[in-house]
C-alpha cells in the first residue's frame, strides 16, 4: 500500500473528482496521511477541515474510499492518499486561501515543539528518534512535509491561483516556524528534514548559517550520537541528508558545500559514518559525484572551502585523493521532486 509517489502523465481523470462534495477531500489531500488513533492527529485533520467533529469528517473521507479509483485507502487505523501526486494535481486547482491558511497553521502546530528527547544533557542523550513521543504521528509528519514539498515544486502546473508564488509560500510556512534556527528544533524534524528543506532550500540554508555564524557551539550539540550504542541514529543524520540532498543543484552546491565545511569543524567525531566531511567527500568523489555541477565549479568550491575552511579544505582534499587501497562510496540523497540540474 502507499507505493505510487509520481503524478501520472497519461491517465483519465477518475469520476470521483467531478463529486458534488469532492472538495470535501481537500483536507486529507494537504494531511497526505495519519494515524486516527491518534488523538493529535485528529485535531490536526479537524482544524485542516475547519470542523469541530473529527466522527464527521471521517464520514466525508469514507465516500471516497468506495468510489472507482478511490484517491484515499485506509489500512488499520492509518488513512493515506493513494497517489498523493495525482490527489494533489487533480485537486489544486480547488484549494483557497483558507486553506492554505490553515496548512500553515497546522503545519506550525506539528512541527514548532522540540522533542523531548533532545531537550537533554549530551551525556545522557542516546537514542534520537521516533522513540520518543512526539504527539503527533509519523504519518501525519511525513504527509503534512511532502505536501508541502507538492505545493513548492507542483503547485503552478496543478493549477493552484490562490498564491501569486507558490515558492514564495512554501518559504512563508517554514519561516513561520519560530527558532528555526535553534538546534533543538532542527534535531527534532531531524524525520522530515531532507523533504522539508527540498520543498523550501532558502529558509533552511539561512538558518543554518546563522547557527553556525552566531553559536557555533550549539550547533556542535547536534552531533550526540551516543558514542557507546550500538545501532544509535543521530539527531544530526537528517541534516546531512537534506544538505546532501539540496548539493545536487548548481544553484544551491557553494552554500551546502560551505555550511558542511562548518559543521565538519564543530563536529566532534563520534561512532556513526554519517559526518560532515564524509558527506563532502561523497558530493565531490570525482568517480562517483553527488551533485549535478561541472568540474569547474566544483573545483572553485573547493578552492573556496580551503580559503573559508582550510583544515577541513585539506582534510577533504586527502579524501578525494586515489590510493592504492579499495574505496568505496556510499551514494548521496537524490532530490525526490526536483531535477535540480539532472
Amino acid at each position: 500500500v502507499f507505493q505510487r509517489q509520481r503524478h501520472s502523465v497519461n491517465y483519465d481523470v477518475p469520476d470521483w473528482v467531478e463529486l458534488p462534495r469532492a472538495a470535501g477531500l481537500l483536507p486529507a489531500v494537504m494531511a497526505g496521511r495519519w494515524d486516527e488513533s491518534n488523538e493529535k492527529d485528529r485535531e490536526i485533520l479537524c482544524l485542516l477541515a475547519g470542523m469541530d467533529d473529527y466522527t464527521r469528517l471521517e464520514g466525508l473521507f469514507s465516500e471516497f474510499v468506495s468510489v472507482d479509483e478511490p484517491p484515499l485507502q485506509k489500512a488499520g487505523d492509518v488513512w493515506a492518499l493513494t497517489a498523493p501526486a495525482d490527489a494533489f494535481h487533480l485537486t489544486a486547482r480547488m484549494l483557497t486561501n483558507q486553506h492554505l491558511s490553515r496548512f500553515k497553521n497546522a503545519f506550525r502546530a506539528v512541527f514548532e515543539s522540540i522533542d523531548g528527547s533532545v531537550d537533554v544533557s549530551t551525556d545522557k542523550w542516546l537514542a534520537y528518534g521516533m522513540t520518543a513521543a512526539k504527539g503527533h504521528s509519523k504519518w501525519l509528519r511525513q504527509g503534512l512535509a511532502e505536501t508541502l514539498l507538492l505545493i513548492g515544486e507542483r503547485g503552478s502546473d496543478a493549477g493552484m491561483v490562490c498564491v501569486g508564488s507558490v515558492t514564495d509560500y512554501a518559504e512563508k510556512v517554514v519561516r513561520g516556524l519560530p527558532g528555526l534556527d535553534d538546534w533543538r528544533i532542527l534535531a527534532s524534524i531531524r524525520d522530515v528534514y531532507p523533504t522539508l528543506i527540498e520543498a523550501a532550500p532558502r529558509p533552511f540554508l539561512q538558518s543554518l548559517g546563522v547557527l553556525l555564524e552566531n553559536r557555533p557551539d550549539d550547533a556542535r550539540l547536534l552531533f550526540s550520537d551516543g558514542q557507546n550504542t550500538i545501532g544509535v541514529e543521530g539527531m544530526h543524520t537528517g541534516l546531512l541528508w537534506g544538505l546532501e540532498l539540496l548539493a545536487w543543484s548548481p544553484e544551491y552546491l557553494t552554500d551546502v558545500a560551505l555550511i558542511l565545511a562548518r559543521l565538519a569543524s564543530v563536529d566532534p567525531g563520534g561512532v556513526l559514518h554519517n559526518r560532515p566531511i564524509n558527506s563532502l567527500r561523497e558530493i565531490f568523489l570525482w568517480w562517483n559525484p553527488g551533485t549535478n555541477v561541472g568540474s569547474k565549479k566544483c573545483l572553485d568550491t573547493i578552492d573556496l572551502i580551503l580559503q573559508r575552511e582550510p583544515d577541513i579544505g585539506w582534510l577533504l582534499l586527502e579524501g578525494l585523493l586515489p590510493t592504492f587501497a579499495i574505496t568505496t562510496s556510499s551514494e548521496t540523497v537524490k532530490p525526490r521532486w526536483r531535477d535540480f540540474g539532472d
